[in-house]
């Protein structure tokens, strides 16, 4: 994106911009109290990273769609709101 704004994967933003993600990264999950986010936090592989300067605002609506397949049988995924 544009303008200092970016919209990435976050296994490229990991390997592109370390120190960005290190010092906001699981922050705010609450992990300690929240075993699903301890879980997680420790086995996250990739993600949506968007990255939106301070003082800038975003015109129109940014859509994320999430798809997750399982090769096991029984495996189960859920979604914390």
């Amino acid at each position: 994106m544009s303008d200092g704004f970016r919209l990435q994967s976050l296994a490229a933003a990991l390997r592109e911009d370390s120190p960005l993600l290190q010092q906001n990264l699981g922050q705010h999950a609450q992990a300690e109290n929240n075993p699903f986010a301890s879980l997680n936090t420790a086995f996250f592989q990739d993600g949506a990273f968007i990255h939106i300067p301070a003082g800038r605002v975003v015109e129109t609506p940014i859509h994320l769609l999430f798809l997750s397949t399982c090769k096991e049988s029984g495996a189960t995924a859920s979604r914390e709101t």
